[in-house]
This record gives C-alpha cells, structure tokens and sequence, in this order.
C-alpha cells in the first residue's frame, strides 16, 4: 500500500513538475512580444502562443495516461509475486485507481499547467480572442487528438476574469462555446465547485449591460438566450444539453433572467416557446429560469399591435402558431403518403398494360383514348389527369391484398368493350408502403409530447401567478387573446345576507370558473330555514352545517373548481345575529380535496385533528386562538401542526381570553419550544425547515374580507323600506316605457325558445357596459333569466399582505343597481356587463367619490369587450395631473369600428361650467341631464345648452322596478340622483332602438319573401349602422321631441303607445308573427325607411 502511494506521488510530481520542462514545444518567452499584426510576417504570435499551450497541454495528458498505465503495471507485478506459480493475472484484473486519486493526479495537474501558463492568457488575438475564446473555439469533435478538458477547467480556475471579455464578434468565451455547439467546454466550465460557479456568474454580469450599444444578434445576447437558441446544441445528446442549461441557469446572475432581446423576450420566453418543448427537461428548465429569475414572470412582451402580453399569454399563442404549423405538416405528410400508395399501385398496372398481359372484355363504354404520366428524375410522378381520385382509390392496408383491388382498365381502338388487363405482380403490403406514414406518427408522438409539457408548464406558470400577483393583474396576466373569456380567477359570496341555498344558487350559477382559484370568501351567511325559503319540495331535513353547501357548489362538475389557493371565512360566533361557528366536520367536509394553501377560516380553536384531514397542502394558515393554554398545546404537540410538512408560516391570532398578559407570553413562548421540538423530531436532518411564527396578542382590524371590508360598507348598503309616493303623479314618460317593453320582453322571451334550423343564424343582443360601482344580482327586478357578466376594479386591502377584489355582484352604496334596474326596465333583452369602479369616501364627507384611474381601466376593459353601449351615471372632477390617459381611453371607446355610444350624466351642481370627466374628456359622447315629469330640464343641470338629451331624472317612480330606493340613497352617490337616473334611462332606451333593428333582421332572416325588397328588409347592415353614435342619434330624435326643450326631451308616448296597443292584440290573438312585424316596423321607422 505504501509503495502504491509513493508511486502516486511520484507520477503526480511528473505530470506537473519534472515533465513540464521536457514538453515545452518552443521557447515562447512572452509570445506577446511582437504585435500580432506584424505587416512583415503576417504572424499571430498571441494565437501561436495558445495553440502551443494547448500543444503543452495534450503531451502532458499523453504522459499522464501512459504513467497511469506503467503504474498499473508495476501493481500487477507487485500482486503476482505474492501469488503462487501457477496462478495467472492480467493487468485488465489489477483494480484500477480510484476516482479520487485520479482526480487528486488531474487537479495537481491543470493547478501546475496554469500557473506556469495563464501569465499571457489574457492576450487577444486578431479576432480579439483571449485564451478562454481560443478554447471555445476549438473544433473538438473535428479533431483526432483534442485539446484536454481539463485545460478549460485550469484556465476558468486561475483567470475567471477571462469569463466577462468580450471578442470582435462581441462574444464572451462562454457564448462562443454554445454558439459552437462546444459541448466539451460547457461540460468543463461547470466542473467548478459550487462557489466558484457563483463566482463564475458575477463575470457574467457584463453580459447584462454591454448589449445595449452593440449589435449582437439576439441569439447571441446572452449565454442564455444563446443556449435556448433551438439551433444550439441541436445535434447533441439531450441529456448533455440539459445538463448545460441547466447548470448555466444556476450560475447566471439574477440580473441576467430579465434580459431582453429586440423582440422583448428574456431568456424565459425563449424556453417557452411550444417548438422548445424539443428541449430535454423542458419544464425542469422553465421551472428553474422562474425560481433563479422571478422577477422574469412580470415582463410583458409588446406585439407589433402595441399590445403587451405576459409569458403566459406567449406560450399559448406560441402553442397556437405551432398547432397550425403541425395540422399543415400532417396534412402534407398525407398527401405524401396518398401519393405514394398511388405510385405504388400504378407502377404494375403500367407494366402490364405494356406487355400485353391477358384481357377480360366487358361491354360498356366508348373507347377512349389512352392517357399518358409525366414521371420527373428521383422516380416520383407529377400529378395527373390518370390519377384516380379519392372515391375511386384503391384502400390502405390489407385491402390491398383484394385481386380486384389491383386491376387496371384500358379501351383497345376501335373496341366497344374495356379491357382489364391483369398486372404482373400485385404492389407489396403496407410494409413497405409506410415512409411517410411512419413519420406522421413519429410526428404525432412527438407532439403528444410537447402538449403534455406545455399543460404542465401552463399549469405551473398559473399557479405561480395565482399564489403571487394581486387579482386584477392575475387576470390579466391570465388572459385569453382572444374571444370573451367569462370565466372567474376567485369568488366572494360579498356581504352578509340571509338567503336560501335554492337562492344561491339562482344568484350565482350564472358564473363560469377555473379549475383553480386563487380565492374564496365567505361571510358569516345565515341560511334561511326550509319554512323561510318556500322550497320544501323534496326537502327531509336541513343540512346541519350549511358551509359544505356553499364549498360543494363550487366542487360540482358545472364549475369544476379542483383546487383553491386561499380560503377565507368569517366564522366568529354572533349570538345577536343566531350565527353559531361552524364545526370541525363541516369544515373538514367543506374543504376536502381542494388542496388549499393559504387558511384564513376565523374560528377560535380549530381542531389540528382537521388540519391533518384536509391540509397537507397548507403553506400559511391563521390561527385564531381563544387565549386557552390547552389549544396551544395541541398545535404544537407531535399529532398537531409539525405534521403539515409544507408549512412556511404560521401567525397566531389571540381573539379571547381571561389570562394576563404575562401569562399569555410564557404559554406563546412554550408553543414556540415545543412546535420547534416536535418539529425536528418529525422532519430531522432539515427535511423540512421549521416555518415561520407570528404572534398577534390582539384581535387585529383585519378579519378577512367580512370584517374589513363588507361591514365597513355597511353604512352605505341599500336598506328595504316602504314606498312613499308623496302623492306625485307617475313620468308618463316611465308608464309609457314599462308597458312596451313588457310586451317587448314576451316577444324576446318566445323568440329564444323556439326552435330553428341549424343554419339559422341570429345576431347576439346588445351588450350595455354599466360602469358603476357593481350590482346586487339577487334583487327582485334582476333575478329573472337575464345574462349578466361583470368585472370589477375595485380592490381591497387585508393588512399588508394581501389584497383581494370587491365582487361586481355587490353595490356598496345601491346606486349601481338602480341603474341596472332602469335599463333593464327599458331593455328588457339588452345584456348588462357589470364593470365595478373602485369608490371611497370623501374626506368629512359620506359622498362617495369614483378612483379615476379604476374610471379609466373600466372604459378600456368595455372597449375591448365589445360592448355596443356604455353607461357611465357619474362625473368625476378633471384628473388634477395629466389627463392624457382618460382622454386617450374615450378616445379609443368611440372611434372603435364597431361602434360604440357613450352616455354620459350631466354634473348636477348648479348653474355653473361643466367640465366634469368623462363628458369633458371628449365631446363626442351623449351628455344627459335629468329632467322633471313635464320634460324641464332640472335646475340643478349645469350647461343646458351643451345637453344632448335630457330624460326623466326627478322623483322616477315605477311600482316594480325600484319601490326599495328612495331619493336619499340616490343623493348619496355624490349629488347625481337626477342626471344618474337619466342617463341609465337613456341607455336603456338606446339598447332598446338597438334591439329592435336586431329583431328587425332575425323577422327578415326566417321570411324569404321580404328579402328581396330593400324598403321592407332589415338587414345585417342595418344593425351594423344603427351602432354607430350619429345613427342612433338621428333614431333617437325620430321619436319625437318637445320643442319647448330645445327638442331635448323625447316624447316617447308618440311612438311607442300606438306600438304597444298593437303589440298587445297581436299577444292576445297569439300572433307571434304580427307582433315580429310591428317590431320589423319600428326597426325601419329608425332606419328611416
């Protein structure tokens, strides 16, 4: 043993010391001495000078092979002379050296090799190349005596600085290697330790900085965009690639991921395109680029449209491109494939029609002359008029076999029968049919591939999202492209309310979810009991604990939600409310199989037993304790939380509790020991590490959602009370509007039943984009059959950890409901698009005011989704700094081609200028002011003469449409009870013109005989043009106006009384297609035909 490692030594001290001196090929001294651009010799001396290290270096791992063999040797003559005679031994049964003392040979080596060498390693040449680059370059593959890799690792390991230069090409000798397809020095490059790989990724930080002013090409701009070019390390082994990607991501500096390139992508896009799925541990490369380069995820790519589009949004639109391309391909491999088999089947028919084969003669047909094929040089035919086509075709696979399937056909001249001639030999199975069919399915697979890693890469970038950005900027980053994508990223039940589940669900079922929510909150909701609600159908018993209700909703297959990052509950006890917690069972019931993350269910002393049951997935939970020493014993026992192995925080919420404050820290100290106890002992070795601990001794302002935010909204929440009619007569106008569009309503009601042909086609109803703050979809007048959707920009704050979204579905003051009730009193057909604005209390004031930025988000969102109509019943004064991005945002809503009709309210604060926004912003808008059951414009209008139209605005009362609301809700909503009014009577009366032309086409459409005459037809033009402002406007002024208002003020009663009447008797007599045509007639009449 001992001679084995005094010859260990030795042969170590030879490769690095004795044997340098005896290898040296020339004496460069310092090969820098003579320019390299020497006019005279033409030499590069600094190129020569590295070529003859390199040359160094491969006589110096000759040597080293050849000592590690004579060492061998002189360890098989050691073992046989311990042998007997007559035993025999080769050197190939001699163990050879270990790993280590390989390595311990190889490292004294290129330690020795680089510190006699690295001196002028920092030299350039011509190309600007240091010695790192000269490595990079070298043809490695190419070459039958490559340099050594080991003298890569010598010189990164001794001139890191090497790393960050940069040659003419504006490479740095890392880059050049990838962009080489340099396989080897990659390989060796991450060969460092650990901490050398970090240092190694500082010199990579000049990468980051210098691009700005160079002009290197985008695959090259960084190591990383370079190793995610596809055409790099194309042709090499994936496991190798891999291995460099990945490697290379772990050694890049952070500053690197946000890199981006002329196009805008960082090095996370290029991994994420869908042709990139070809790259080995796809998804293990784009999970790595998100852990090392989070900061990645929020950069947005700007399309040449001037759209900007996250990286979630890229790779679904790079997997759509690439869907296209792979379809077109398929259906080119089978054309092949058909060409081929037709070829096949042709060739003998040819053969045997030459040599005059046996004939059968039919009689039939006239004899026709033969036909002729062009054949091209590789063998391939062109198509021509002798081929088949598809219905005569002979069939694929083992039909081929079929005698007749085989027989070709000819006329002899001058014979009235045809010929069918044998062929010599019949074509081969599909065996050797299938070249391109075998491709198409390679093909096939490898795309079955690629999905599957893009799901699971879409899958992991929507739970990054979810668990990281606030909502409004989740659901933009989650997106569809295109088409309306209706489906909800959260839920919130919104405030507290009595309601029924048969109520529920009629309120909610309308809403489409994803099969993973970032959030679901709940209040404390009082179920009605069976008696309460009426629906005792069916009904035994009620459910004891009604929370598996509300979860069990969202678990049905309808909505298919399959997991929930945060749940959120209300759940303290309110015994003035008969509200009692809800139990272990119920919760353990309500949240099983959600794999919930984030636990905010506020109810004292939860059972860790339940925790255990439903929370493997927990990443932070709140526990709300009642101050009992007993229930911190039970979190922190060994059955309690250190069970939840993937738990990172836990906060302490003391909400009770009779102790003093003394001994409330000494039992919140010995939680502490004892979870940290029991902690290593379930997870030694740091498996997993103990997680965070916060303590709040004191019940905090913020109790989720239903304590923070719904009761302080409270104040504002419209009330039910009694109707007062303080003995005024009703608007004609109003009484006029409520019986035509209850005839109106029928006839859209009957229309959407019927049935239709397949190919029927009928226009969609007006879309109305409400801009309020949100609408209580439960209330009587909007509970019935209507569609609705919505949004809302109206955000909440819970502490400083969190925020979450006010849901559209709740008016935090009522006005917006009103609204939504009058236009859908008007318009009974129209949809109302609910676009929620953030509101808040003005200073010493209980008015509230609207955000402008969530105003200017709120227009842009109803323009990109298409709405026909925007209602907007409220001013806000101009934006006090630039005002360019609201003018900019009602600029785009009404030039947009389809058309759009802004209706904006009046400012109602006197005899005074109006320069109130959104009207202000652009004049191109309907600005309406309120006005009094004789049509006079209300005092409280300013800038009469710039009004538009002016609609009933004072004391509106309509038996059925708003009997809760009385004219001090409406003054709450910062002075605007008489023009708000208006202005949604106005839409609604415009979403009604609309409808009406609408059903004008669908009336022309199912009756042939009036498409023909262009003074009857309603057309799909027609509706087109009736969208347009100017158009609807002159519609709107065909009703008739009274003079006395400045023909401000539109008599309804002079249109649509007669309409109704006539729509009555057509109901009465049950003649749906009269009533079609009295409609059919309005349309034309706002048409002007």
């Amino acid at each position: 043993m001992d001679s084995q490692a005094e010859s260990l030594a030795t042969l170590t001290r030879q490769l690095t010391g004795g044997i340098s001196a005896e290898l040296e090929i020339a004496d460069l001294d310092d090969y820098t001495n003579t320019p390299f651009d020497d006019q005279t010799r033409q030499i590069d001396h600094v190129l020569s000078g590295f070529d003859s290290d390199i040359e160094v270096a491969k006589e110096r791992n000759a040597q080293k092979d050849l000592k590690i063999n004579e060492l061998r040797e002189k360890k098989l003559r050691e073992v046989q002379q311990t042998m007997h005679s007559d035993e025999k031994l080769s050197i190939e049964g001699i163990k050879p050296l270990t790993k280590s003392e390989e390595n311990k040979i190889l490292a004294d080596c290129w330690q020795t090799f680089g510190r006699e060498r690295q001196s002028n390693w920092h030299c350039l040449t011509k190309e600007g190349r240091n010695f790192l680059h000269h490595l990079a370059y070298q043809p490695w593959v190419r070459d039958s005596r490559p340099c050594p890799a080991w003298v890569v690792t010598a010189a990164v390991s001794e001139r890191p600085d090497l790393m960050d230069a940069t040659d003419l090409k504006g490479r740095t000798p890392l880059t050049a290697a990838i962009a080489e397809n340099n396989v080897r020095f990659c390989l060796a490059v991450f060969t460092q330790k650990t901490g050398k790989l970090e240092e190694l990724g500082k010199y990579l930080r000049r990468e980051c900085t210098i691009r700005e002013s160079s002009n290197i090409s985008d695959s090259e701009l960084t190591c990383l965009h370079a190793a995610l070019t596809p055409r790099h390390f194309s042709n090499q082994n994936g496991s190798h690639r891999a291995k460099i990607l990945l490697n290379l991501i772990s050694m890049a500096p952070r500053e690197m991921f946000t890199v981006t390139d002329s196009h805008g992508r960082t090095p996370l896009h290029l991994a994420l395109e869908f042709d990139c799925s070809s790259l080995p541990s796809q998804v293990n490369i784009v999970k790595m680029l998100l852990q090392r380069g989070p900061e990645a995820l929020s950069i947005a790519k700007k399309l040449d449209s001037g759209r900007r589009i996250s990286v979630y949004q890229y790779h679904e639109e790079s997997r759509k491109k690439a869907e296209y391309r792979y379809k077109e391909r398929q259906n080119e491999l089978k054309e092949q494939e058909d060409k081929q088999i037709e070829e096949r089947f042709r060739a003998p028919q040819q053969r045997s029609n030459t040599q005059g084969n046996s004939q059968i003669s039919v009689p039939g047909k006239e004899p026709e002359m033969p036909k002729t094929r062009e054949t091209d040089i590789s063998g391939g035919s062109k198509k021509a008029d002798t081929l088949p086509d598809r219905s005569t075709r002979p069939p694929r696979g083992p039909d081929l076999n079929r005698p007749l399937a085989n027989v070709s056909s000819r006329r002899d001249s001058g014979s009235k029968f045809e010929t069918y001639s044998l062929p010599e030999a019949l074509p081969k199975t599909t065996n050797e049919i299938p070249a391109y069919a075998k491709r198409r399915e390679l093909e096939e697979k490898e795309h079955r591939e690629r999905q599957a890693a893009s799901d699971e890469i879409l899958h992991h970038l929507r739970l990054l999202c979810l668990r990281t950005q606030d909502p409004d900027k989740a659901s933009q980053f989650l997106k569809k492209l295109e088409g309306n994508d209706d489906k909800v990223l959260w839920f919130d039940f919104g405030p507290r309310k009595k309601m029924s589940e048969p109520e529920f669900k009629k309120v909610f079922d309308h809403l489409g979810f994803e099969s993973v929510l970032q959030y679901v909150a709940f209040p404390q909701i009082d179920v009605k009991t069976i008696e309460e609600s009426g629906h005792t159908e069916g009904r035994t018993e009620w459910i004891p604990d009604p929370v598996v209700i509300f979860f069990d909703w969202l678990r049905h297959k309808k909505r298919g939600v399959k997991k929930i990052i945060r749940v959120i509950v209300d759940d303290f006890e309110d015994h003035e409310a008969s509200h009692n917690s809800h139990s272990d069972e119920g919760i353990e019931q309500a949240l099983d199989g959600f794999n919930v993350e984030i636990l905010d269910w506020a109810r004292p002393d939860i059972c860790p037993s339940s925790l255990l049951k439903f929370g493997q997935s927990l990443r932070e939970i709140n526990l709300y304790w009642s101050g009992r020493n007993p229930v911190l014993r039970a979190w922190s026992e060994a059955e309690g939380l250190c069970k939840l192995r993937n738990l990172e925080r836990i906060k302490i919420i003391k909400v009770h509790g009779t102790q003093s404050s003394r001994r409330t820290e000494e039992n919140l100290h010995s939680f502490k020991q004892r979870l940290e106890k029991s902690w290593s002992q379930a997870w030694p070795a740091g498996m997993h590490r103990l997680p965070i601990i916060e303590i709040d001794a004191s019940l905090p302002a913020h109790l989720g959602h239903a304590l923070a935010h719904r009761r302080g909204l409270q104040r504002g929440a419209v009330q039910p009370s009694p109707f007062n009619s303080h003995n005024i007569n009703p608007h004609r106008w109003m009484e006029c509007m409520k019986r035509f569009s209850e005839e109106f309503r029928q006839i859209v009601g009957k229309l959407s039943n019927m049935k239709r042909p397949v190919d029927s086609i009928i226009p969609g109803p007006v879309v109305v984009a409400l801009i309020d703050d949100g609408t209580d979809k439960d209330h009587s007048d909007l509970s019935f059959n209507r569609p609705f959707r919505g949004t809302s920009f109206e955000q909440y704050q819970q502490g400083s950890r969190y925020r979450g979204v006010s849901p559209w579905w709740h008016s935090s003051s009522g006005h917006g409901t009103l609204m939504a009730r009058l236009i859908a009193g008007i318009c009974p057909s129209a949809v109302i698009h609910i676009i929620k604005l953030r509101t808040f209390a003005a200073q010493d004031s209980e008015k509230l005011q609207i955000d402008t930025k969530s105003a200017i988000e709120a227009i842009k969102y109803a323009t990109e989704l298409g709405a026909q109509i925007i209602s907007m019943s409220w001013t806000v004064k101009p934006p006090e700094e630039d005002d360019t991005s609201f003018r900019n945002a009602l600029h785009s809503a009404l030039t947009d081609p389809q058309g759009i009709s802004m209706f904006c309210a009046a400012s109602d604060q006197g005899k005074f200028a109006d320069r109130t926004f959104p009207h202000a912003g652009n004049q191109g808008s309907f600005r309406i002011g309120g006005a009094t059951a004789t049509g006079k414009t209300l005092d409280t209008v300013g800038d009469k003469d710039k009004l538009d139209f002016v609609f009933p605005g004072h004391e509106v009362v309509i038996d059925h449409w708003y009997e809760d609301v009385d004219r001090k809700t409406l003054d709450e909503f910062d002075a605007h009870s008489g023009s708000s009014v208006a202005t949604a009577l106005a839409a609604g009366l415009a979403a009604l013109i609309i409808e009406c032309v609408r059903l004008g086409v669908v009336h022309t459409n199912e009756n042939p005989e009036k498409q023909n005459d262009p003074d009857i037809a309603v057309t799909a033009n027609d509706l087109a043009l009736i969208r347009k402002s100017q158009a609807l406007k002159q519609a709107m002024l065909s009703i008739g106006t009274d003079m006395n208002t400045g023909h401000k003020y539109l008599e309804v009663w002079r249109l649509f009384e007669a309409k109704t009447t006539r729509l009555n008797e057509h109901r009465r007599n049950a003649d749906f297609l009269g009533q079609m045509e009295t409609i059919a007639g309005l349309a034309r009449h706002f048409l002007k035909r």
